[in-house]
């Protein structure tokens, strides 16, 4: 059986590589996998944007509490740590404290109706800075946690609504 040179170039032109399907079919394969490793990565979370969303999910759980308790709740901070205070029979008592992880304490700067609260003054340690008390109405008070590169901002209105901002120093 007589083949032509022709036949033979065309013939091995075909085998040589792969097709289209194939080539799609291994970046369907490689996309898959990559999405699995990106999903089983461990986040690395900025500590700053924890503490402040621990925060403000512990003051919206208190504005909460103190509606459906029908309990008056308070929240006292410190440089250290915040508490959740109730109160009965005319003086504040502690109902749970949170206090910063040791090695990160960050700069706080807390200011109620406008005005800048000295944490580190006794008396304001004594009583709460916010109050929610049970009708629904809250201390207005606008709360700014800070570490080298980070700030997140906390507010509160009279609502008792919370709002949250996380943004990089600078860059705000």
């Amino acid at each position: 059986m007589l083949t032509s040179r022709v036949g033979q170039i065309n013939k091995h032109k075909q085998q040589a590589g792969f097709t289209l399907v194939e080539v799609l079919v291994v970046l369907l394969i490689f996309g898959i996998m990559s999405g699995v490793v990106a999903l089983n990565l461990p986040s690395r979370k900025n500590p700053l944007y924890e503490l402040g969303t621990q925060i403000a999910s512990n003051l919206e759980r208190a504005a909460q509490s103190s509606l459906v308790n029908r309990q008056t709740l308070g929240v006292k901070f410190s440089n250290t740590g915040y508490e959740v205070v109730k109160y009965t029979d005319g003086q504040w008592q502690g109902v749970q404290a949170f206090e910063f992880e040791e090695g990160f304490l960050p700069t706080i700067t807390l200011k109620k109706n406008g005005t800048l609260i000295n944490l580190d003054n006794p008396k304001v340690q004594a009583l709460p800075i916010i109050v929610f008390d049970t009708t629904g109405l809250a201390t207005p008070f606008n709360l700014t946690l800070e570490s080298e590169r980070t700030r997140v901002h906390l507010s509160g209105n009279y609502m008792g609504e919370i709002f949250i901002k996380h943004g990089e120093l600078g860059h705000e």
